[in-house]
């Protein structure tokens, strides 16, 4: 399963473990020390938006997407970058909402419910 990084910390979403990303982040971070699927953030929205759409097409063209417990811990990656985004990374913002629109804009976009 994919999972969402800071710095040398690795968070993986598995079950109900979920970590609050925005509240657990350090004041000062940058774009670039935020991982997702292995590639680092940047300053410019539209490599951020590329990063996303790639770890979500790699996700949503595989098995993982077929079940519906797999979506919800893509979306809450999304939500937590949402949240990052809004607070402290505003260059990550575009491609989150994009993808959010994109790849979540109903509410079960999937196999198994």
């Amino acid at each position: 399963m994919p999972f969402l990084s800071v710095g040398y910390c690795q968070l993986a979403l598995l079950g109900s473990v979920v970590a609050n990303l925005a509240q657990d982040v350090p004041e000062g971070i940058q774009e670039s020390d935020l991982f997702l699927g292995g590639q680092a953030f940047s300053k410019n929205e539209s490599e951020n938006l590329g990063i996303i759409y790639k770890w979500l097409d790699d996700i949503m063209w595989s098995q993982s997407w077929d079940q519906a417990s797999h979506r919800q811990l893509a979306y809450g990656q999304l939500q937590q970058l949402a949240d990052l985004s809004a607070g402290q990374l505003p260059s990550m913002a575009f491609g989150v909402g994009q993808a959010l629109y994109s790849y979540f804009w109903f509410e079960n976009n999937g196999g198994d419910r």
